[in-house]
C-alpha cells in the first residue's frame, strides 16, 4: 500500500536513474540556482508518477549514433555501386550495338552480310551478285529458283532486300555492304514505281528506321539531309537508353518466344530467310481482313503516284549507287519491279508516261541498263497488286533469270 517501504524501496530505484542520492544530498548544502530548481519539479514529478501508478514504461534504448550513420554510408555505398553497374552495362551495350554485336541495333541487314561473307569465304571462285531493294524485292525474287549450278563461274544471286526501303534506303545499304567489305560482282536494284516518287530529305526517309543507324550512317546520310538535327537526336538517345531502343533485339537472341507478335513478324525478315536472303509471303496467315487493307495501301501508293513527279532525292540516290558502282567496277543495272494488273490499272496514262521517259533517263543520261517489269503475269500471283506470292516469287525469278539476268552477265563479262 502507499507509504510501505516495499513501494518507498521502488520508487526510490526508479529516482536513481534521474539523479543520484549523493547529488541530492549535496544540493541541499548549497542554495538553489534555476537549473536546479527545474531539476527537483522533474524528480517531483517523476516520483508522483511512479507513487500513484501512471508513469511510462522506460524508452527502449534507440541505436548508437554511429551504427545509424554507419547503416546510411552503407546504403549510399550500395546504391552508388548499383548505378555504376548500371552505367557500365549501359556503355557495354551502347558499344558492343555498333561494334561486335551490331545485330542488336540492326538485324535484317546483318543478318544478310553475314550470310553474304558467308558465300563468300565458301565460294570465292562463284560471282557475287547483289540484289537491292525494298520488300517487294526482298519477297519477289528467289535466287533459288533461278536454278544456278553451284560450280565455280555461276554466279551467287544474294538478296539484299531491305523492307521499307526506297532508292535512298537502298543507296545507304550499298554503302554499308561495300565498306563492310562485300566485293559484288554485279548489283540489281529493284524499284516499284511508287518509291520513285517518295520525296523528302533524309531525315523523313530514313526516320522509320532511326534505332538502326550508326555514326557511319549519319556521315553516309549528310549528303541528303536538310540541315535538321533529328536523326543525330535519335541517334543520342540510341546511345543513352539502349535498353529501350534494342529491347525487342535483347530480347530476340535471349527468350525469342517472349516477344509480341507484331515484332515475330518483323522478325521474319531476318529469321525465316532462306540462304540466299529471300522471304517467302507468308499466305497461310493472311486473313482476308489483312489482304484488304494490304489493297487498300496499294490503291493508296497509286494515288500518290498519279500526282507526283520522281523524286529528286530518289533520282540522286539511284544515280549515287550507279556511280558508286562504277567506282568500285561493279556491274549494275536498275530493275522495274513486277506490279500486278489490277494495280497497274490503277495509275493514270501521265504515270506509266512518266515511267517510260524516266526509264529512257536513266538508260541514255546516267548510262544505266533498266529491265522492264513483265505484263503477263496473272492477279492470282500477287497478294495485294505488289507483293509476289511464294508460287509467283518462283515463277517470276524463274523468268528473270532466263530473259534479262543471264543474257546480262554474260555481256558484262565481256
Amino acid at each position: 500500500m502507499p507509504g510501505s517501504p516495499r513501494l518507498n524501496s521502488l520508487i526510490l530505484g526508479q529516482l536513481s536513474r534521474a539523479v543520484s542520492f549523493r547529488e541530492r544530498r549535496n544540493r541541499l548544502d548549497r542554495p538553489l540556482e534555476s537549473g536546479d530548481a527545474s531539476r527537483e519539479r522533474v524528480v517531483a514529478a517523476r516520483y508522483q508518477e511512479v507513487k500513484t501508478g501512471t508513469a511510462a514504461p522506460p524508452r527502449a534504448q534507440s541505436a548508437p549514433r554511429s551504427a545509424r550513420t554507419n547503416r546510411g554510408r552503407s546504403a549510399r555505398v550500395a546504391l552508388g555501386i548499383g548505378f555504376g553497374l548500371f552505367a557500365l552495362l549501359t556503355g557495354a551495350l551502347t558499344i558492343a550495338s555498333e561494334t561486335v554485336k551490331p545485330e542488336l541495333r540492326d538485324p535484317e541487314y546483318v543478318y544478310r552480310l553475314k550470310h553474304v561473307r558467308t558465300w563468300q569465304a565458301e565460294r570465292p571462285e562463284r560471282p557475287l551478285v547483289l540484289v537491292l531493294g525494298s520488300s517487294r524485292a526482298q519477297m519477289g525474287v528467289s535466287p533459288a529458283a533461278m536454278n544456278f549450278p553451284d560450280e565455280p563461274g555461276a554466279p551467287v544471286v544474294y538478296n539484299f532486300g531491305y523492307r521499307a526501303a526506297p532508292p535512298l534506303v537502298s543507296w545507304l545499304m550499298l554503302a554499308r555492304a561495300l565498306d563492310d567489305g562485300v566485293k559484288p560482282r554485279a548489283v540489281l536494284l529493284f524499284v516499284g514505281q511508287a518509291e520513285t516518287v517518295t520525296g523528302g530529305p533524309a531525315e523523313v526517309q530514313v526516320w522509320p528506321r532511326r534505332d538502326g543507324l550508326s555514326g557511319a550512317d549519319l556521315r553516309r546520310l549528310a549528303p541528303y539531309e536538310a540541315g535538321g538535327t533529328e536523326l543525330r537526336r535519335a541517334l543520342r538517345t540510341a546511345r543513352i537508353n539502349p535498353w529501350s531502343v534494342r529491347w525487342d533485339a535483347i530480347v530476340g537472341e535471349l527468350a525469342p518466344d517472349m516477344r509480341a507478335g507484331a515484332v515475330k513478324f518483323e522478325s521474319r525478315s531476318w529469321e525465316e530467310m532462306d540462304s540466299f536472303g529471300f522471304v517467302r509471303f507468308p499466305v497461310e496467315h493472311l486473313w482476308e481482313t489483312k489482304r484488304d487493307l494490304l489493297r487498300e495501301n496499294a490503291r493508296a501508293q497509286a494515288r500518290v503516284t498519279n500526282r507526283k513527279d520522281i523524286s529528286d532525292i530518289s533520282d540522286r540516290a539511284i544515280r549515287d549507287l550507279v556511280a558508286r558502282c562504277r567506282a568500285e567496277g561493279i556491274a549494275v543495272a536498275v530493275v522495274w519491279a513486277p506490279e500486278s494488273p489490277w494495280l497497274r490499272g490503277l495509275y493514270c496514262p501521265c504515270a506509266h508516261g512518266r515511267i517510260e521517259y524516266y526509264t529512257h533517263v536513266l538508260e541514255s543520261e546516267v548510262g544505266v541498263p533498266v529491265f522492264a517489269a513483265p505484263t503477263h503475269f496473272a492477279e492470282e500471283d500477287f497478294v495485294d497488286g505488289y507483293h509476289l506470292t511464294p508460287d509467283g516469287a518462283a515463277k517470276y525469278s524463274r523468268w528473270f533469270a532466263d530473259t534479262h539476268l543471264r543474257p546480262w552477265l554474260a555481256k558484262a563479262r565481256e
